[in-house]
């Protein structure tokens, strides 16, 4: 299954947003080609939870068509293309795993094509 489950706790930590911290957004304090890895799996209600390969959980804020979304539309999401991307077929919404980390689509499809 590619949607993480309601009893899903983060720390108090990962439902702050990183624009809040001064970060760019989908960004951390590491830099990007070391802190790449594949969404897993997700879960969206008042923000984009995604699960990713290595362990990391990062969140996101909603895009203005999943903010207008019902619950139910929001929860119906699941991973795509490999861990690339996210994909919301009751609101025709895709997000690249790229936007969410804050790196080029070339780097994921190297670390994809290189496992």
């Amino acid at each position: 299954m590619d949607t993480l489950g309601r009893k899903l706790k983060g720390s108090s930590r990962s439902r702050k947003s990183t624009a809040q911290s001064g970060s760019r957004r989908g960004s951390g304090s590491s830099g990007p080609a070391e802190r790449l890895a594949l969404a897993e799996k997700v879960r969206c209600d008042d923000l984009i939870y995604v699960m990713l390969s290595d362990g990391r959980l990062v969140t996101y804020p909603l895009t203005e068509r999943l903010r207008r979304a019902t619950p139910e539309q929001r929860r119906n999401c699941h991973v795509e293309d490999r861990g690339t991307a996210l994909r919301w077929p009751d609101v025709d919404e895709d997000l690249g795993l790229n936007t969410i980390l804050g790196v080029s689509e070339e780097a994921l499809l190297r670390l994809v094509y290189a496992g």
